[in-house]
């Protein structure tokens, strides 16, 4: 039987079809003008313009809307929709059915008239029925008012269908961080279809040739407006939690109350890790360690005290992250936790030095999550890139590039082809190839990484940070000094708008120094030879004086620049002082061992004998280069 759809569930289209297109089709007009009279229409431009899809519940568009704008008043707010201020009936004419003229003027609004309409308003609005699957972009129409706003620097703002903000939070609780990651990473701009073969292919045109980075651009701006509304959701779902959770305590079964609180707190902290958090979300970690000890929850503990080991892995606070290990393996037998401590404790050893230990724990992991998972899986693609990291340490390149690019062609099986994991196996794919002077394959992965990572994790993340790195040391590699200086640029704001005080900036600060030196070495004007060394020399000074803070005065990344300030100070003819920085470089690496790399005391030694040797101290720089060779 044929159901009569009722008015309540009438999309956009629906309205369109039933109800402008009747009153208007007579005499081709506006629907407004049929409504009100010119005399009674407002000034152009006036309030917001809606960007929505068709297929839209027209019900949840105006009920999405109300919500937006729920502080403002009613009476006085303006929203543009086309349906009702756009002459629907030319709109709607097949090309072939329109008059020569008018199919010229539709060719100028979509080219150049309906960009400067959209950007004549004061806001400009995009309305999400969904928040992981928005029919705004399946719709091609959408992503061209999207890129209208991009390309004249105009802001554009998201609002979202009633209940989504629920839905998510459902999500949320149920654990579904990495359903949350995939649907965020599935979101891009380049699905988006429309009838018309002709507009498809003219939009897609413009969009790759006026943005420079094309439809990458479309969904950084897009996703990043999505991200902002997760994170803002997260933090509304703690609060109300807590709110709530003080007077759940006072009645009923506080264990139960306790551990819903507590897994929530955990979840939320792996949202807002993943968005660019990561003091915040471990200050969650920390509150739902305390809540899961008191009571008694051991599975949960296990998993909070795997999530702190991992931070503290990455701020090389290795003995307490060990601590935190022990205790979960302690407290429980679940396997998924055990793997993900195993996988923590294999990148900690690897991080000090410790290779073959640390080969051994993901070799072992390896076997257990196969066993468990089968040969095609995210958890296994995890364990091939955890032993090719421990290769790559040892410095056999060429076995950590086979088990990276293993790593990574698991994820694209297991489904994984726009998520964070795989954007950091191709970071991984691209460095080995650039470590072995492949630079072309090189290019190409470490670019794939960066755009993933921008597009779906933000410019405001220490992932994209890393990208931006590795990007710079790839130009800085083929003399291309402007390009790595630029990155190393982004790099530095990306780390410092996450956290003012991440160790990482260290480390770009002291890749950048070495890009000031290779140019100085290849300059030969001796005014902007110096220049380009105190450069080097200034940005070695950065380094330096966060490693100590945050590491001491004999910690391996001193060492490192030592080094480099040894080679830079020996470059500018000041031997002495490049032989004192030289000689504490040695004095640090032998100390803690190299990271049980003796390549690194081998390069130390290597330089302190050019700069004796250039000081007239050969028999001493014979000595330090036969040392070397050994």
């Amino acid at each position: 039987k044929v159901r009569p759809k009722p008015r309540s569930e009438w999309d956009v289209e629906d309205v369109c079809t039933y109800l402008i297109l009747p009153e208007t089709i007579h005499d081709k007009s506006i629907y407004l003008e049929c409504l009100l009279g010119t005399k009674d229409l407002g000034p152009p431009f006036q309030g917001t313009f809606l960007s929505q899809a068709r297929k839209t519940g027209f019900e949840t568009l105006v009920r999405g809307v109300l919500a937006y704008y729920v502080d403002r008043d009613p009476c006085t707010t303006y929203v543009w929709i086309d349906i009702f201020g756009a002459n629907q009936p030319l709109l709607t004419l097949r090309d072939k059915d329109l008059p020569s003229e008018v199919q010229v003027k539709r060719e100028a609004l979509l080219s150049n008239a309906l960009h400067q309409a959209i950007n004549a308003f004061d806001e400009r609005l995009l309305f999400f029925d969904s928040w992981s699957r928005p029919t705004a972009l399946s719709r091609l129409w959408c992503i061209w008012e999207i890129f209208g706003a991009i390309k004249d620097d105009k802001d554009l703002n998201l609002a979202f269908a009633e209940g989504e903000e629920e839905r998510f939070v459902a999500l949320l609780r149920s654990g579904g961080i990495s359903r949350i990651l995939e649907l965020v990473s599935n979101m891009d701009t380049r699905s988006a279809d429309c009838f018309d073969p002709d507009d498809k292919a003219h939009i897609i045109a413009e969009v790759e040739e006026q943005l420079e980075r094309g439809f990458s651009t479309l969904n950084e701006l897009v996703v990043g407006h999505v991200r902002r509304w997760l994170v803002d959701s997260t933090r509304q779902a703690v609060k109300s939690d807590q709110r709530r959770s003080k007077i759940r305590y006072s009645f009923g079964p506080a264990e139960a109350k306790g551990r819903e609180h507590a897994e929530l707190l955990y979840h939320a902290g792996e949202v807002l890790q993943r968005f660019g958090e990561p003091q915040e979300a471990t200050d969650h970690f920390f509150e739902a360690l305390e809540t899961a000890e008191k009571i008694g929850d051991g599975a949960l503990s296990a998993q909070v005290h795997v999530r702190l080991a991992a931070y503290l892995v990455s701020t090389q606070s290795y003995s307490q992250a060990e601590e935190h290990l022990s205790k979960a393996i302690m407290q429980t037998t679940d396997t998924e936790i055990l793997s993900s401590a195993f996988r923590v404790r294999g990148e900690s050893l690897y991080r000090q030095g410790r290779y073959s230990e640390a080969l051994e724990v993901c070799g072992d992991n390896l076997k257990r999550l196969e066993r468990k998972h089968g040969q095609v899986s995210h958890q296994v693609a995890e364990a091939f890139f955890a032993i090719a990291l421990q290769y790559d340490g040892m410095g056999d390149f060429t076995e950590a590039l086979a088990n990276f690019l293993k790593s990574a062609d698991i994820y694209r099986q297991a489904g994984y082809h726009r998520h964070p994991e795989l954007a950091r196996a191709y970071n991984a794919v691209g460095d080995e190839y650039r470590i072995m002077g492949d630079y072309a394959n090189a290019a190409k992965f470490l670019q794939m990484a960066y755009d993933l990572r921008l597009e779906v994790l933000g410019l405001r993340n220490l992932d994209t940070a890393t990208s931006c790195n590795n990007l710079a040391l790839l130009y800085q590699e083929t003399g291309d000094f402007d390009k790595a200086h630029e990155y190393f640029d982004l790099a530095v704001q990306s780390r410092m708008e996450v956290n003012p005080d991440d160790s990482g900036i260290a480390d770009v600060y002291c890749n950048r120094a070495n890009t000031y030196g290779f140019q100085a070495a290849q300059t030969e004007d001796p005014a902007e030879r110096r220049r380009l060394n105190e450069q080097a020399l200034k940005f070695l000074d950065l380094d330096l004086e966060i490693t100590e803070r945050q590491e001491g005065k004999f910690h391996i990344y001193v060492s490192a620049n030592m080094q480099s300030r040894g080679v830079i100070l020996t470059n500018c003819e000041r031997y002495e002082e490049g032989l004192e920085a030289l000689d504490r470089a040695l004095d640090i690496r032998r100390r803690v061992k190299a990271n049980n790399n003796p390549i690194l005391i081998a390069e130390t030694l290597h330089s302190r004998a050019i700069a004796l040797f250039r000081l007239g101290r050969r028999e001493e720089a014979l000595v330090n280069a036969h040392e070397a060779r050994e």
